[in-house]
């Protein structure tokens, strides 16, 4: 419960590093957790309320620019409840792949390259030293998303336009084109067409985000 809270993040590399690996491993801890059916419905409740929720939740449908993200905590909701009610598991992962503090530097930032390769940190203060570790979170949830939704062509759509949405750096828009290129071409089987296609979409993306700088 505390975990799905909106927070801000604090200023300082150690308190924003100490909030990186606290949460961490208190999800860790969880993953150590065997989910029977009363933990699945306690657990199932609780993504249901945050996605709800007004202001004081970090998955409600406004957040604060610089709120902390809810990138490691969804993974670990979305793996867990994937099984269970893929439905509601997609709806959080899907929600908390937002990134607004770079949302927001980008807006202000070169308009002449709109889809630019380098992350921008916010100019203002407080910094967010710990920047290249939040994205990449987000890649892994991303990641994590493409490949259970594997062969499920809708799915597999509204992925990708969340990721081409919110995720800002060229290098890791690659590395998940290269991860689903590498998922959709098992050596066992035939190859994933949907799969394929999508990582095609992103590795023209970064193309012509090269190309455009």
């Amino acid at each position: 419960m505390g975990m799905g809270q909106q927070r801000i993040m604090p200023e300082g590399l150690y308190a924003q590093d100490k909030v990186c690996r606290n949460e961490e491993q208190i999800v860790s801890k969880l993953q150590e957790l065997e989910l029977d059916d009363l933990l699945v419905q306690t657990l199932r409740k609780q993504a249901i309320q945050l996605l709800e929720a007004g202001p004081f939740s970090g998955l409600g449908e406004i957040i604060h620019r610089e709120s902390v993200p809810m990138h490691t905590f969804a993974k670990y909701v979305f793996s867990a409840l994937l099984p269970h009610d893929a439905d509601l598991a997609y709806k959080v992962a899907l929600r908390a792949m937002r990134l607004p503090v770079l949302e927001s530097s980008a807006s202000s930032g070169d308009v002449g390259h709109p889809h630019h390769g380098i992350s921008i940190v916010p100019s203002r203060y407080p910094r967010w030293f710990t920047l290249g570790h939040l994205e990449s979170q987000q890649c892994e949830l991303a990641s994590t998303m493409l490949t259970a939704a594997k062969g499920d062509m809708l799915r597999l759509r509204t992925v990708l336009e969340v990721i081409q949405k919110n995720i800002h750096s060229s290098s890791l828009i690659f590395k998940l084109a290269q991860d689903a290129f590498k998922i959709a071409t098992p050596a066992d089987s035939p190859p994933d067409i949907t799969l394929l296609n999508v990582a095609l979409e992103l590795g023209l993306q970064v193309l012509c985000v090269c190309v455009c700088v």
